[in-house]
């Protein structure tokens, strides 16, 4: 996470995005830790593989 932050800075990059498995806490809390803001819960079309909502996350750099 640090070296995805610190590059996207460098390459003036606004925010980062990224959808993670609303059933994944331990990757919430890894993106919350960093800073990185809940956004919305969305169905991405995978429920037919047991993963119905994704939760949107965005850090603004």
């Amino acid at each position: 996470m640090d070296f995805i932050i610190q590059y996207s800075k460098e390459m003036n990059i606004k925010a980062i995005r990224l959808d993670v498995y609303e059933k994944n806490k331990p990757a919430i809390k890894l993106y919350r830790k960093y800073g990185f803001e809940y956004i919305d819960t969305i169905d991405l079309g995978y429920s037919e593989y047991g993963l119905d909502n994704f939760e949107l996350y965005q850090k603004i750099l």
